[in-house]
């Protein structure tokens, strides 16, 4: 496919051998950076008797400890440096500060030079260019210090696309579109984050989207999205979903392929992704394992050998779409999940079944960790009121259990029945069974 559906095609599809020549010269630049000037990265190096010099390329990557969030709370704990011992230059030399949002603990902060920043805007341009987004466009995104907003921001900055900053109270992003600019109909592409919201909009306020803003071309997001959920965003609004997948963290992102929706492409000249299995071994192409990833670039806050804490599939043959890095299809966050004697099971894996039953569609759930894992079967809670739909819960329960391969109980509960998370951005699919 040409090079004209990429951003950076000299980077995007660079031969393989050219871009692993290119991350062993970064990594040994970026591991001798860490060492030298992050008592963490020394610490933990040291601690293993591994000296800077021994990593020379990708193939002795293994010999740097993986680096877990839990290892920068510990340290922050122990000597109060809110970085948690990883950052790498004077604070006067970043130009932001922000930090996690704390999924599975307390959040870690990070910060980017400016240097940084935009090596930040280019990975994350090339991500928004591989969905579809182009220079002019007319594009919402919240106004949010999530790392992946700046990244974001700093993106559309460097295309030429025209951000619209929303600054309703209300968290669809449709609702404050309607409430604040309805005759706004420049809007090419809408950030959509919280489906199930967007949904009720749509059909509480009887509004024609196509017809209130003629010009959108697509909905973008960088959320889990099942195929239910595309197609229900499909109807509701007239425009294909795509999607992005990364982490504030590192300010890592991916875009979904232009010919295999779903699998994302990696910016691997500026991070390393490993792919690991649970005894810490690289997976090879083709497999899944939980996502690991090492920065190439940062000055500021580079982290190695960071564990995502996300499991994928990953192949890293060259795609139809020109793009030679390495894609991945992502299954979900460990935190997000509950394990079973053969695998895990993730919100996505149970929302595509619940939502193609049209007396469930777009209703929020979560499932029920039980306090041992791996589990034998699964208790799902859905926010349809009992009662509602004589038999329903009967329905979803074979369906699962058919979709799943093991017991599943649904239980309709209501939205009072629903746990709200602590953070409002993200619904809280999975609960922990009461001790």
């Amino acid at each position: 496919m040409n090079g004209s559906v990429m951003w950076q095609p000299e980077l995007e599809a660079m031969p393989r051998a050219a871009l692993r020549r290119l991350q062993d010269e970064r990594l040994r630049e970026q591991v001798a950076w860490a060492y030298e000037r992050s008592w963490l990265f020394r610490q933990r190096l040291d601690e293993v008797g591994v000296r800077a010099a021994e990593v020379a390329g990708v193939d002795q990557l293994t010999l740097v400890p993986v680096l877990e969030k839990e290892h920068l709370r510990a340290a922050r704990n122990k000597t109060g440096d809110v970085f948690g011992g990883a950052l790498c230059v004077p604070s006067s030399d970043m130009v932001l500060i922000t930090h996690s949002t704390g999924t599975s603990g307390r959040p870690n902060f990070y910060g980017l030079t400016r240097q940084d920043l935009r090596h930040v805007g280019e990975a994350f341009a090339r991500s928004s260019y591989a969905v579809g987004i182009r220079p002019g466009d007319h594009v919402t995104i919240n106004a949010s210090a999530h790392g992946a907003f700046v990244g974001w921001t700093e993106a559309f900055e460097q295309m030429g696309v025209v951000k619209c900053y929303l600054s309703g109270r209300q968290p669809s992003t449709l609702a404050n579109l309607l409430d604040l600019a309805p005759d706004l109909d420049a809007i090419t592409a809408l950030f959509v984050y919280d489906t199930e919201t967007e949904l009720r909009i749509v059909r509480e306020r009887g509004v024609n989207v196509r017809e209130a803003f003629p010009n959108l071309r697509l909905l973008w997001s960088a959320v889990d999205a099942s195929p239910a959920r595309r197609r229900l965003l499909l109807e509701a609004f007239g425009v294909p979903l795509r999607n992005q997948y990364g982490s504030g963290d590192q300010f890592w992102m991916t875009g979904e392929c232009p010919v295999h929706q779903s699998w994302m492409h990696a910016p691997e000249d500026k991070w390393i992704f490993e792919v690991l299995d649970p005894a810490g071994q690289p997976v090879p192409s083709g497999g899944t394992g939980v996502l690991h990833v090492t920065n190439l670039f940062a000055k500021a806050c580079p982290y190695l050998r960071y564990d995502m804490e996300d499991v994928v599939t990953y192949q890293s043959d060259p795609c139809e779409c020109g793009r030679t890095s390495m894609r991945m299809k992502v299954r979900g966050r460990l935190a997000w999940s509950v394990r079973t004697p053969g695998d895990y099971i993730f919100s996505t894996d149970v929302e595509h079944v619940l939502w193609n039953d049209p007396r469930a569609v777009g209703a929020d759930y979560q499932l029920v960790r039980q306090r041992r894992q791996p589990q034998e079967d699964l208790l799902v809670r859905v926010a349809v009121e009992p009662g509602a739909y004589p038999g329903l819960a009967a329905d979803l329960s074979d369906a699962l259990s058919a979709e799943l391969g093991l017991p599943v109980r649904v239980e309709l509960a209501g939205e009072t029945g629903i746990e709200r998370a602590a953070t409002a951005a993200k619904r809280q699919r999975v609960i922990d069974e009461p001790a």
